[in-house]
């Protein structure tokens, strides 16, 4: 019977992995790399483990979205000129958001990304996290002299606990960082 049991759950398994895309090759050492960075950068919770952490609804900002103002269009890449559809595909682009003057003219999901799922971002996130804190700090709201854990109590005991807000903008600070997921008791965990 255990064996029974087993043998469906294993088929259940992959059959799932089968409907959602995921590669049979997929591991945590070349989840990073292509070909099956394109299926696990827009499913890292199912690679990673990691969670959700919701906004406040009352300090979002609302961007007008209308239809596409442009359904495609063509710019200048690599010598030519490309059609957006030929720089995705030869870029592995997968998704694209232009906006002007506030308002969102073209957004486009290509691949295994949709408008509700979220795709790792990697060192997009420092350029944000960067612009973000360079404004609140010229506004006065932070001092960048000030520690992590006075702004995030619950990272008193991690390894950014007692760093300055400014040693980790400018990536000083001593942690003993490696990417290496298949390690266990790596420092990358207390973060």
């Amino acid at each position: 019977m255990l064996l029974g049991l087993l043998a469906g759950f294993l088929c259940s398994a992959a059959t799932l992995a089968q409907q959602n895309g995921r590669p049979d090759t997929l591991t945590l050492s070349n989840f990073q790399f292509g070909p099956e960075n394109r299926w696990a950068f827009s499913h890292l919770r199912e690679v990673l483990p990691t969670v959700n952490i919701e906004h406040d609804s009352d300090r979002v900002l609302v961007i007008e979205r209308h239809r596409n103002s442009v359904d495609d269009f063509s710019i200048p890449f690599e010598g030519r000129e490309q059609s957006i559809d030929e720089i995705v595909q030869s870029q592995f682009i997968d998704g694209l958001l232009v906006l002007k003057d506030g308002e969102v003219i073209f957004e486009q999901y290509y691949g295994h990304l949709t408008a509700a799922r979220p795709h790792l971002m990697n060192s997009v996130s420092k350029s944000v996290v960067g612009l973000l804190a360079g404004k609140l700090a010229a506004d006065g709201a932070i001092d960048l002299a000030r520690s992590v854990s006075h702004y995030v109590p619950a990272l008193a005991n991690s390894g950014w606990g007692p760093d300055s807000l400014r040693t980790l903008l400018d990536m000083k600070d001593g942690s003993d960082y490696s990417e290496d997921y298949q390690r266990r008791n790596i420092q990358l965990t207390s973060y």
